[in-house]
């Protein structure tokens, strides 16, 4: 993913790193660095793991960090074998070890460590993948994250932009005020990746990610998934929509999709059954549905997909990508990311407007 953002981000790791430190002192954190999988080797490393830190929890070296971040490659390694119940159970033990420091303040002089509490490795949170899967909210909260201060930086360079900040905040006009920033927010990270706004510098990556997973916080703490109305109003297929968009940014191994399931179905339901009236609801909709087509959808969702592309592109009177495209950047979209699925989603759609076309044309009415 890294060669589609734009030449953005800066995204050298830094050699010296606490975890690789940990390694050497750590034999727990050491058995987690193995490449997941089912191989009978890398289970025995793992099972070896969990009895080292079941020891290390019994004892005195429960609140050390090296424990810390022991349970952190434990919860990693259950997030890409996709056991979200067991790393469920590692990511609340962090939480209680943290309280049991004097909560998430206690670490903000040692900021490695906040980092790893928050992100695994550096494409991935395992908290934010868990609320994404069983649409519950995360464990740790949006305001314990030290990504502020780069949201706010983005937000500037986005509002140099006049007339596109101009009208992002148009489409925010009776949003309530969480959703609201997210969506500004959300569309300046759009920008910036996309080359749309100065780029005095490059951002690093793991300030990046920081900030991902800040944005994936507030939007569930605005509305966690599991509390979505029945009825699809614009703002709920909005916020369904950004918490799609993020999602781009959270890959498993080798960059293929991970499963959010509750994430899925809610934007799934509300592309559905979002009501194709107004110009405004109909735009909602084509980017809703080509970004879940992007990030979240597979091969087995086009059967009701394409049709709904061709319904909303008939709405909207959309003849050629041009117009679609166009339509689209009112919205967070990435093209260098986006658009190969966009276009093949969408020419199947005009396809099939033109093979009902015709056959309406050739009904024998007379």
């Amino acid at each position: 993913m890294s060669g589609d953002l734009g030449g953005r981000l800066d995204t050298r790791i830094p050699v010296r790193s606490m975890w690789v430190q940990n390694t050497f002192t750590n034999e727990a954190c050491e058995y987690w660095i193995s490449k997941p999988g089912t191989d009978p080797e890398i289970l025995r490393h793992f099972s070896r793991s969990l009895h080292l830190v079941n020891e290390r929890l019994s004892g005195r070296y429960a609140l050390e960090n090296s424990t810390l971040i022991a349970i952190i490659g434990l919860s990693q390694f259950e997030r890409v074998q996709e056991k979200y119940e067991e790393a469920l159970v590692h990511v609340q033990g962090l939480n209680r070890l943290a309280l049991l420091r004097g909560g998430i303040a206690g670490f903000r002089d040692q900021a490695a460590l906040m980092q790893k509490l928050f992100r695994q490795v550096p494409s991935n949170t395992t908290d934010l993948e868990i609320a994404l899967y069983f649409g519950t909210a995360t464990t740790f909260r949006a305001e314990d994250l030290p990504s502020q201060g780069v949201t706010l930086w983005l937000r500037n360079l986005y509002k140099k932009d006049r007339q596109s900040y101009h009208k992002s905040q148009k489409i925010t006009v009776g949003l309530d005020d969480s959703l609201q920033a997210s969506f500004l927010d959300i569309m300046s990270l759009a920008a910036f990746v996309s080359g749309r706004t100065p780029c005095p510098t490059k951002l690093q990556i793991y300030p990046f990610h920081d900030m991902i997973i800040f944005l994936g916080f507030r939007l569930l703490e605005t509305r966690p998934l599991d509390q979505a109305k029945l009825v699809t109003t614009y703002e709920s297929l909005l916020h369904l929509a950004l918490i799609g968009f993020l999602t781009t940014f959270l890959r498993g191994l080798a960059g293929r999709a991970s499963n959010f399931k509750a994430a899925t179905s809610s934007l799934r339901k509300a592309i559905q059954e979002a009501p194709i009236e107004g110009y405004h609801f109909q735009k909602l909709a084509l980017w809703s549905a080509l970004i879940g087509g992007h990030v979240l959808f597979n091969q087995d969702d086009e059967y009701w997909l394409i049709p709904r592309l061709a319904e909303v592109s008939y709405a909207l009177n959309l003849d050629g990508w041009g117009g679609v495209e166009e339509l689209l950047m009112d919205f967070p979209w990435i093209p260098s990311i986006h658009n190969k699925t966009a276009k093949r989603l969408w020419s199947m759609s005009k396809e099939r407007s033109f093979e009902h076309k015709r056959t309406v044309e050739t009904i024998p009415w007379g």
